[in-house]
């Protein structure tokens, strides 16, 4: 449903605090963490499933109404995140530089369905978003770039038309 819910800072933590928990501890469906018989009472307790998937399906960081339409240069695939995402990568560059920086490609492996997925074959998880990270040698992220193509950025897209 696109109906708005209203969400408390409180709910909003504990829905992150089982995304991250759900990235550590894996099972192959979502509804199964609400499972009595896994014993993840940790989450059960926290959230039902049922708010859980409301908030999950209505989520977003940005106002749809300033969305630009996929022809337009200036359309960013990633507007819906946009805002966390410059907000992390803000966090992460409060941490000061070390030396033996490298910048690697990395991949977020998802089941999702999304046009944004890559196929990366010497990857152990072949099929995810692929991220761009400079990070240390000890594994801190600096900064991290989700990659939505060539076309993201001005001077690597191809006009929407033919010029005849």
């Amino acid at each position: 449903s696109n109906k708005p819910i209203n969400v408390t800072e409180n709910e909003l933590k504990r829905y992150i605090g089982i995304c991250i928990y759900a990235s550590v501890l894996h099972v192959p469906k979502v509804r199964d963490y609400w499972s009595i018989e896994l014993g993840f009472s940790q989450i059960y307790k926290c959230m039902s499933r049922t708010r859980f998937e409301a908030i999950r399906s209505c989520l977003h960081f940005n106002d749809n109404s300033k969305l630009l339409p996929v022809t337009d240069i200036n359309h960013d695939h990633l507007h819906k995140l946009r805002p966390l995402v410059d907000y992390l990568n803000n966090k992460f560059k409060s941490v000061p530089y070390r030396q033996d920086l490298s910048l690697d490609e990395q991949l977020c492996a998802t089941k999702a369905h999304s046009y944004l997925k890559q196929y990366l074959p010497a990857k152990p998880h072949k099929w995810g978003f692929k991220l761009y990270v400079l990070c240390d040698y000890k594994g801190y992220a600096y900064n991290c770039e989700i990659y939505t193509g060539q076309e993201n950025q001005p001077r690597f897209r191809l006009p929407s038309k033919p010029d005849l």
